[in-house]
């Protein structure tokens, strides 16, 4: 397997695309994957990618076309690209690798022909990194020899300026050298001379001769310190030459190593280059084998489609006689679809007669058993409301018999006072879990509100409205405050011609009552007024007082208290 790379995988079907993602990623490549060609070259333009694998048909710019502007780029010709070709589109091989693709793949993928590809993508690719490392090391190694030659140039005229400057500095010392040894030799002679001189010594010779001996004394020191200097830069200088020699000579084993190192650079570059020859011939050879094979399929496919131009021409005998066969049955088909609809029509008029007649026998059933449960709580409602010897036991008996007939989840007796326009509130019940038990009163007073208003003025009241608009005066809050009261009914209780009292129900369900329902109601109140004057006319009995009955507002009050 070669190295980690980067892979730009350009491909219109996903499960194509998803197969070359899993086979680059099992191999150790980073994938990048595209459904076209325009967004894979934003993607290129932004990072380099060394394997790409390129569908010749895509959509909008081809593949073919992709390729081109691949080899375009500044570094397009150091990318490895596998093109993916129709197998019986053979014509598409020489214009893929005209474009610049490296090698083609034929579609659906096979795995073993995928992989046999990506290893030898991945072995050239990592040939073209390594002679790609060999030449920067060759060109680093180059650039520093040719470094090396400048500054062992500079050296050499450094040394040489030295070497003349020395020179000159030497002759100097040699002329002032020889300018002392002639004045010694000079003042040798005359001191010689002088010394040769018979003649009387006298003061003026004395002297003269003591300073041509101090003259003597001096000049030879001049010539010791000449002589001395003289020895001292010839010995900085012989010490400048032997370091200028080990410089040279390190120059020179950097050369003749660099020289080495090139030598075997080149030697490794020409052995890959053989490699990738041999590697190059093997594909002409595959490639060779493949095209014989597919001139061999193509031969398979031109027999095949002779058998099936021959089949073709079978089928179409077979389909005309058949079609003379269906035409036959046709006729017979379209009679008896005639006869069949005929009786379908007659059977759907027998089925929607059954099914109205089922509907209203159902209608009828359910009618009678309500008429049969209220005709039963109404023979036991007589008997209840004349146990009842209070205000509240009547309203208890109504509460009980409207949840038996009607339902309701929030129920309300309530006692008025015509002449002062007054209600006060007997029993409020509400339904919570099945079971009824005591609430707040619904109409506190002591005026009554707008529903009461409109059963004083217009009568009994039924009101039925969708549950989603139960906002008003009248959507009272059931139990909590997601229940409103959606169904709704309010029948007055009247006693001797006058409106002592109110019955009303609610359920938080829509339509849940009907006109009956309000006429039960109405039916219900009419027997509890009745009640109520009876247990008035009772209380009169007792206190043996003639006197009018008391009214209902009384008994409600006695029955708070």
């Amino acid at each position: 397997m070669g190295a980690k790379m980067k892979a730009l995988v350009v491909e219109n079907d996903l499960k194509s695309q998803c197969l070359l993602a899993k086979v680059l990623a099992e191999r150790g490549h980073e994938v990048t994957t595209f459904e076209n060609a325009e967004q894979a070259i934003l993607a290129y333009q932004r990072e380099f990618y060394p394997l790409l694998f390129v569908d010749v048909g895509l959509p909008g710019m081809d593949g073919l076309q992709y390729c081109r502007w691949i080899r375009s780029q500044p570094c397009g010709e150091r990318s490895y690209v596998i093109a993916a070709i129709e197998p019986t589109l053979p014509a598409e091989v020489q214009q893929v690798l005209e474009a610049g693709a490296n090698d083609f793949l034929t579609k659906p993928y096979q795995l073993d022909q995928l992989r046999a590809r990506l290893a030898i993508g991945e072995r050239q690719m990592s040939q073209f990194f390594d002679r790609q490392q060999l030449e920067e090391n060759l060109q680093s190694e180059t650039q520093r020899w040719t470094m090396a030659e400048a500054e062992l140039f500079r050296a050499r005229e450094e040394f040489e300026l030295l070497l003349a400057s020395k020179d000159s500095e030497l002759d100097e010392l040699r002329e002032k050298v020889q300018a002392a040894e002639q004045a010694l030799e000079s003042a040798n002679l005359e001191l010689n001379r002088l010394r040769g001189v018979e003649a009387e010594p006298t003061d003026s010779l004395k002297e003269t001769l003591k300073s041509r001996e101090q003259e003597l004394t001096r000049l030879e020191l001049e010539l010791s310190e000449a002589r001395e200097a003289l020895s001292q830069q010839l010995g900085e200088h012989t010490e400048q030459l032997v370091t200028l020699r080990e410089q040279m000579r390190v120059s020179l084993d950097d050369r003749k190593r660099v020289e080495t190192a090139l030598a075997e650079a080149h030697e490794e570059l020409a052995r890959r280059g053989r490699e990738q020859l041999q590697e190059s011939l093997r594909l002409v050879d595959e490639c060779r084998v493949m095209a014989m094979e597919r001139r061999r399929l193509e031969t398979e496919l031109g027999q095949r489609d002779q058998r099936r131009e021959a089949e073709h021409n079978r089928l179409i005998m077979e389909r005309d006689e058949v079609l003379q066969r269906l035409n036959v049955q046709s006729e017979e088909t379209n009679r008896l679809r005639g006869a069949l609809a005929e009786m379908q029509e007659r059977r759907a008029t027998l089925e929607e007669a059954q099914q109205s007649a089922l509907e209203e026998l159902k209608v009828h059933r359910d009618a009678r058993k309500r008429l049969e449960a209220r005709w039963r709580t109404a023979m036991c409602l007589g008997a209840e409301l004349n146990r009842a010897t209070t205000a509240e036991d009547v309203a208890r008996v109504a509460g009980l018999t409207t949840q038996e007939l009607v339902g309701w989840d929030r129920f309300s007796f309530d006692a008025y006072v015509a002449e002062s326009d007054w209600i006060h509130p007997v029993l409020n019940l509400e339904s919570t879990d099945g079971r009824s038990c005591p609430t707040r009163p619904l109409h506190p007073g002591p005026q009554p509100g707008s529903l009461l208003r409109r059963v004083i003025e217009d009568g009994p009241q039924l009101i039925l409205r969708p549950a989603a608009s139960c906002n008003g005066h009248d959507a009272v809050v059931v139990g909590n405050r997601a229940r409103k009261s959606a169904s709704l009914l309010c029948v007055p209780i009247t006693m001797m011609g006058r409106i002592v009292g109110f019955l009303t129900v609610r359920s938080s369900v829509e339509n849940a009552y009907r006109v009956d329902d309000l006429e039960m109601l109405e039916m219900l109140a009419a027997q509890c007024a009745g009640a109520l004057e009876r247990i008035e006319a009772r209380s009169g009995c007792e206190s043996n007082a003639v006197q009018e009955p008391a009214p209902l507002s009384e008994l409600a009050v006695q029955v708070g208290s």
